[in-house]
């Protein structure tokens, strides 16, 4: 699961353009001073803990 999480966030991050989107700009920050290996474990690390959240909560994802 961890590795599908990693190329997930590969890929957003391979994708990713500067927009007003939160998400966005955590990317660009984090890009700006971390390697990109490093962001996308990051940007996978926040979608699972997003994801667990979600699935202990019973709300809907958005």
């Amino acid at each position: 699961m961890r590795k599908l999480l990693v190329h997930g966030a590969r890929a957003v991050i391979r994708h990713h353009k500067v927009d007003e989107d939160p998400l966005h700009q955590w990317i660009s920050h984090q890009m700006a001073r971390k390697h990109p290996n490093v962001v996308s474990v990051g940007l996978a690390n926040k979608t699972a803990r997003r994801q667990g959240k979600v699935a202990s909560s019973g709300l809907k994802a958005r």
